[in-house]
């Protein structure tokens, strides 16, 4: 629709109308910002550029995460470790070094 013709048809609109439609209008906004998030909600406050189009149902996605990780398992030998460590028996677990994310399709 012109923009002409549509101020027409408003300015035709009693004021009880035009409430209506931009209570209509601001509520759609409103709920656009409100189901973004709380980051979304506090630059939409402050003023901030929100930037479009914000996304009202976010999915939420498995990342696998990889870590070189080293523990420190007392044992007479390898087998004998890595049987200790599987029953979760070892010391000073640290994790070293980030390695990888990727998105991995959740498992059902």
């Amino acid at each position: 629709m012109d923009k002409s013709v549509a101020r027409k048809n408003l300015e035709a609109m009693s004021c009880e109308d035009l409430d209506e439609l931009v209570h209509e209008a601001k509520a759609e906004e409103a709920a656009r910002i409100n189901n973004s998030g709380h980051h979304v909600q506090v630059a939409y406050l402050i003023g901030d550029e929100i930037g479009e189009p914000v996304e009202t149902n976010p999915q939420l996605k498995t990342y696998r995460i990889c870590y070189r990780m080293e523990c420190f398992v007392e044992a007479y030998d390898e087998d004998e470790a890595m049987e200790k460590y599987g029953d979760g028996e070892g010391d000073n677990r640290e994790y070293v070094e980030f390695l990888s994310i990727e998105e991995s399709r959740k498992e059902e």
